[in-house]
């Protein structure tokens, strides 16, 4: 879903120590563009994803929750944070 005529942006992720396997250097990546960072001493692993589009990133850390945190860019954590008030709102 990328969009050719975007500039690509890159999003940093951190995988909580309950998934980190799924993240680490080595494991097959679920995007094209994934490249694992860094192992935390809490268990948990960094990695980044190149994006254009902020529905390529977000469905896909919605899917991980609550294992999955955006770090990086702000604005794409300020929209997910978003979609969710909404989705909580929703549901109460």
């Amino acid at each position: 879903m990328s969009l050719p005529s975007e500039p690509s942006q890159k999003a940093l992720l951190k995988a909580s120590p309950k998934v980190a396997i799924y993240f680490r250097k080595g494991m097959k990546p679920f995007f094209p563009t994934q490249k694992f960072k860094e192992s935390s001493d809490d268990g948990s692993v960094i990695f980044s994803i190149d994006f254009t589009q902020d529905m390529e990133i977000l469905p896909f850390v919605k899917r991980w929750l609550p294992d999955i945190e955006i770090l990086e860019p702000e604005d794409l954590r300020k929209t997910f944070k978003k979609q969710l008030k909404i989705a909580l709102d929703t549901y109460n």
